[in-house]
């Protein structure tokens, strides 16, 4: 019964621990993205680009679009959207709305990603989901000590 308990605590701590830090880190990437990339433009879908990782034993298949844009002070940017999509057909285009980095323009996102990830409420949900997990987690391991010793 201890190992039980022992084995589904360091389970449940370990993914709790790892929900809050990625919605921590993934908001924190987000905001500095925001912050950094304030100048609006438009840009065009130049191309698709097909992005495979493998992730425990599973490979994950995204699609970026390669954007084209020209900054303030004229010069033609070609840049990869760090974002990916499930399906090519649902990366944004054919013309699109950005913001990009002035000191950085290859660094962008689109305005209408901006919008979904304001309105969104995954990062607060994963970090809940975390939060409980952990509350749930620490309980067990303490449980799992008091059986071991018994």
């Amino acid at each position: 019964m201890g190992l039980f308990l022992l084995i589904f605590g360091v389970v449940l701590t370990l993914l709790g621990a790892g929900f809050v830090l990625g919605a921590h880190f993934s908001a924190k990437h987000q905001a500095g993205l925001e912050e950094r990339c304030v100048v609006a433009t438009q840009a065009e879908l130049v191309g698709t680009t097909e992005r495979s990782e493998e992730y425990m034993d599973k490979i994950e298949v995204t699609y970026h679009g390669t954007y084209v844009f020209l900054t303030e002070d004229g010069v033609r940017v070609s840049a990869e959207n760090k974002s990916g999509y499930a399906r090519p057909d649902e990366v944004p285009g054919p013309v699109v709305s950005i913001l990009y980095n002035p000191n950085n323009p290859g660094e962008f996102m689109l305005q209408e990603e901006k919008k979904f990830v304001a309105n969104s409420n995954i990062l607060p949900g994963m970090q809940r989901a975390g939060i409980a997990m952990l509350v749930a987690g620490f309980p067990l391991l303490i449980a799992a000590a008091v059986f071991w010793k018994a």
